[in-house]
């Protein structure tokens, strides 16, 4: 799947906060977009006071019919968990 995150409040100096993506480091900047693909391994770095705020946006990709049902059936098994249903009936409270 493709991201993008929409950077509305980050560190202004991209040596103390970044995102790491496989093997390249990304910046975001205020009000810009960073695009990448989340099916690699990344990690996120805020070495600073500011609590960063970014819009994340999920893209999917066009998926085969088996994928497709696949991608439904992992999603189906994911809200049926108590992973999600237990925080949700807080919500509901």
């Amino acid at each position: 799947m493709r991201c993008a995150h929409l950077g509305l409040k980050v560190p202004m100096d991209w040596q103390t906060g970044w995102i790491r993506v496989h093997d390249q480091i990304l910046n975001w900047k205020n009000s810009e977009v960073v695009l990448f693909d989340d099916t690699y391994e990344h990690e996120l770095r805020n070495d600073t006071d500011v609590k960063p705020a970014v819009q994340f946006i999920d893209i999917d990709r066009p998926k085969d019919r088996i994928g497709t049902l696949v991608k439904r059936l992992i999603v189906h098994v994911i809200q049926a968990s108590t992973y999600v249903k237990q925080p949700l009936k807080k919500l509901a409270l």
